[in-house]
């Protein structure tokens, strides 16, 4: 559902179900210190040069991620993240939410796909 990776400064990769990555996701103190529990870090707070990156196929938070670039007023960015969103449609986990629906309609346009 949810992978969670650590680029630096070894690659490492965490997996997460669909029950674990609200709870994961939400808290993003958590990730650090997971990462820093497994390399042994006391501060997780002072881990220089660490990068992760997330991916999910939470409903949720492509509805964050809605949330976020649909501040943006560059027309062409809105229909680039639309057509991805639809692209990926049959990945995303749960029903569509409604935020992301009407994203969707409103800047997809398929003749650009």
């Amino acid at each position: 559902m949810a992978r969670v990776t650590f680029s630096k400064p070894i690659e490492c990769i965490y997996r997460f179900c669909r029950h674990c990555w609200p709870v994961v996701r939400d808290d993003e103190g958590g990730i650090v210190a997971l990462i820093a529990a497994q390399r042994e870090i006391e501060d997780p707070l002072r881990i220089g040069g660490m990068a992760y990156f997330v991916e999910s196929r939470s409903g949720d938070d492509v509805a964050h991620y809605v949330g976020l670039v649909g501040i943006s007023t560059d027309d062409e960015f809105l229909a680039e993240q639309a057509q991805q969103i639809r692209h990926l449609e049959s990945d995303i986990e749960g029903p569509m939410p409604t935020l992301v629906a009407d994203f969707v309609r409103k800047h997809y346009n398929p003749s650009k796909s």
